[in-house]
């Protein structure tokens, strides 16, 4: 492809960001400005793109002004039913709440 075709067209982007909140501080803003930044550029090219991030961050995107949806600006996803029972086995092989090195 040359550059002049690139430079043209967008491109279909899926951004998945666990931590994507403009509330927030640190690595969740951080997740939020380079959604926002990769949505808007490749949008203006005439792409598609749309984030996947966790449920958490859901009322704080639609304050935002996002829409979510799978024609919308984003997806929440509720893994907790997966990351509970996971958690719970992870602490139970480590004997309780005992942490790697730590005794």
């Amino acid at each position: 492809m040359n550059d002049s075709a690139s430079s043209t067209r967008g491109f279909r982007v899926l951004v998945m960001a666990e931590e994507a909140n403009p509330e927030q501080v640190s690595v969740p803003l951080e997740g939020y400005s380079h959604a926002q930044a990769i949505l808007r550029r490749n949008r203006d090219a005439g792409g598609w793109a749309h984030l996947v991030t966790q449920v958490r961050n859901r009322e704080a995107l639609l304050r935002a002004g996002w829409t979510e949806g799978p024609d919308g600006d984003f997806t929440a996803i509720d893994t907790e039913a997966v990351a509970a029972p996971i958690n719970t086995l992870g602490e139970w092989v480590r004997g309780g709440g005992v942490r790697a090195g730590r005794r």
